[in-house]
C-alpha cells in the first residue's frame, strides 16, 4: 500500500512537485500572540521605570542594590530578550518564506493525478477519509495557501512561460503524445502525463524572439511604403508601435525597456515616413 514514503519520493522525484502548506494563517496569528505579549512587558517596564522603589536598574543595572524587585525586574527583561528572538526570527522566516513561488497549475494537477492514481506506484488515494490531511488535495481553498519549494524554471523568461501556456498543448495534442521522448520515468504512476523540458522551452523562444525582431521592423517598413498618404503612413505608425510594445511588453523585464525601444521604433518609423515623402513617395 502507498502511503508518505511513496508519495515523498514522488516528489523528490520531481522537484517541480514539492509542494507544502504555507499555513499562513497560523504563523500570522502566532506573530500577533507574539506581539501582544510583548506588548505588556513593555508596558510592564514602563510602569516598572515609574515606580521610585523599583527604578533602580534604569540608572544602573549592575549597580542596582540586590532586592527581590530586581529578580522580578531580570525575570521581566529575559522573557523580552527570548521572546524578541523569536519574534524576529519568525517575521525573517516568514519573509523568506512568502517569497517562495506558489506552485504552478500544472504541478499541482500533476501531483493531483498522482495521488489518484491505481496504476503501480501510484498515489491510490491512501488519504482517502482522513478529512484534514486528504484536505491537501482536495479542498480549492487550501490552493491559495501552498509553495512550492524549489524556484520554478524559467519564471524570468516570459517567451518560454509563453510557450509553455499556449504552443506546447497544442503540440502536444497533436504531436507530442505520440513521442516516448516526452513520457518521463517519474511519470510512469500517471495516465497521459508527459514531460517538456524547460530547456527545450527556451530554445524555441530564443528562435520564436530572433524571428520576430527580424519580421517586425521589416514588416513595419512594407507596410508604410505601400501606403500614399502621409495620414495613413502615421495612423499605420501608431498601430505599428503599438504592436512592437506588446510584442515588447511580453518579452522585457522592465518598463522602462519597453518605452525606451518602442520609443525608438517609433522614431525610426517617422524617419522613413519623412524621407519617403522628400522623395515624392
Amino acid at each position: 500500500m502507498p502511503g508518505y514514503d511513496s508519495l515523498a519520493e514522488f516528489m523528490s522525484s520531481r522537484q517541480d512537485v514539492s509542494i507544502l502548506r504555507r499555513f499562513s494563517a497560523l504563523n500570522t496569528e502566532t506573530l500577533l500572540h507574539m506581539q501582544a505579549e510583548l506588548l505588556g512587558l513593555e508596558l510592564t517596564v514602563e510602569e516598572l521605570r515609574a515606580n521610585p522603589d523599583l527604578n533602580g536598574f534604569n540608572a544602573s543595572w549592575l549597580g542596582a542594590p540586590y532586592t527581590d524587585a530586581n529578580t522580578v525586574i531580570t525575570s521581566v527583561f529575559e522573557r523580552i530578550r527570548t521572546l524578541l528572538d523569536k519574534y524576529y526570527s519568525t517575521i525573517l522566516q516568514t519573509a523568506r518564506i512568502n517569497a517562495l513561488d506558489k506552485p504552478a497549475s500544472d504541478s499541482f494537477e500533476l501531483l493531483q493525478r498522482w495521488y489518484d492514481s491505481d496504476e503501480e506506484h501510484g498515489g491510490k488515494a491512501f488519504l482517502e477519509g482522513t478529512g484534514i490531511e486528504e484536505a491537501v488535495f482536495r479542498d480549492s481553498r487550501i490552493r491559495e495557501d501552498l509553495l512550492s519549494i524549489n524556484p520554478r524554471p524559467g519564471k524570468d523568461d516570459p517567451i518560454a512561460i509563453f510557450v509553455g501556456k499556449w504552443i506546447v498543448p497544442v503540440y502536444d495534442r497533436f504531436i507530442g503524445y505520440r513521442l516516448s521522448a516526452h513520457r518521463a520515468k517519474s511519470l510512469q504512476a500517471v495516465e497521459n502525463a508527459r514531460e517538456y523540458e524547460m530547456k527545450a522551452l527556451k530554445m524555441l523562444g530564443n528562435v520564436i524572439c530572433m524571428i520576430v525582431s527580424a519580421v517586425m521592423p521589416a514588416l513595419a517598413i512594407l507596410i508604410l511604403f505601400n501606403l500614399r498618404s502621409t495620414m495613413a503612413r502615421l495612423v499605420a505608425v501608431v498601430l505599428l508601435s503599438l504592436g512592437f510594445a506588446m510584442v515588447m511588453a511580453v518579452v522585457a523585464s522592465r518598463k522602462a525597456d519597453v518605452f525606451m525601444a518602442t520609443t525608438a521604433f517609433a522614431a525610426v518609423l517617422v524617419v522613413f515616413v519623412g524621407s519617403t515623402d522628400d522623395l515624392g513617395g
